[in-house]
């Protein structure tokens, strides 16, 4: 598959559940089935960091609002809603015409 274009999508898990904004507060990202409102992302390449061309920000299309973590990555830190962008690792996911999403320069 190699690089990602920038575009807009629906991230969506295991083929069943979408990455969705919460509405109307906008300050929760939550996997839902099924489609509707919030599920709609932007993905744009940034090219910056050691994974090169994979580097990527992910933006809510209806809010100026990045797919985000606070502090250092954990395992069990949440997604949120950030203002700020936080670059994302894209690369080809374990079947054909996947995607993993995962930390930079982290195996997170």
């Amino acid at each position: 598959m190699g690089k990602i274009a920038d575009g807009v999508y629906r991230i969506r898990i295991d083929g069943r559940e979408n990455l969705t904004l919460s509405a109307p507060d906008r300050n929760n990202i939550f996997l839902l089935p099924g489609e509707g409102p919030g599920q709609e992302w932007e993905i744009q390449q940034t090219g910056n960091g050691s994974n090169g061309n994979n580097t990527y920000t992910i933006r809510q299309t209806s809010a100026p609002l990045f797919v985000g973590f606070d502090g250092s990555p954990d395992v069990f830190e949440r997604v949120r809603p950030l203002p700020e962008a936080r670059e994302w690792r894209i690369v080809d996911g374990p079947r054909p015409g996947t995607v993993t999403i995962g930390v930079v320069e982290n195996d997170l």
